[in-house]
């Protein structure tokens, strides 16, 4: 077995618990915070949230987080590289007007390691890698009802 999914992530940041801190975005998307792009500053202001609920738990966010936009039913594919023997969890989300967003994480031989198809807004994928490589992260946009949304990927260790 080449990886050891972390699925304990999934029960230290139950989707519900994550939702409503992410709610409090609206506090952090007001008039001054949302000075270009309203749509990218909440995806923004929901993965600062997470950033802090995860640090409680000792994981630190890498690298800040990767975004962009997608029209309802495209996908976009991301690679990184992540340390062997380090956990990782990768949590997306969306904006206001994004009611599914889903992730999956693929070796770079196009294993399939972890994914989340749910009908949510804040996908988790988890991993352990015994070895360092590349990896691709896989977004799709499920459900977008004003194109594009704005999507978000923040990547977490420990």
């Amino acid at each position: 077995m080449i990886f050891e999914s972390v699925f304990r992530a999934r029960s230290l940041f139950p989707k519900g618990l994550i939702m409503a801190f992410a709610a409090m975005t609206a506090l952090l998307t007001g008039p001054s915070a949302v000075a270009q792009d309203p749509y990218r500053a909440q995806v923004m202001a929901q993965l600062e949230i997470i950033a802090e609920m995860f640090s409680t738990e000792g994981y630190v966010m890498l690298d800040g987080y990767t975004e962009s936009a997608l029209e309802d039913g495209a996908s976009e594919d991301i690679w990184l590289e992540l340390d062997g023997g380090t956990e990782y969890v990768l949590v997306g989300v969306c904006d206001e007007d994004c009611t599914d967003v889903d992730l999956e994480l693929f070796s770079s031989e196009s294993v399939s390691i972890d994914s989340d198809y749910e009908v949510d807004d804040f996908p988790v994928v988890a991993v352990t890698p015994y070895q360092t490589q590349r990896y691709r992260i896989h977004v799709y946009m499920a459900a977008c009802s004003v194109e594009p949304c704005s999507w978000g990927v923040g990547l977490y260790s420990r």
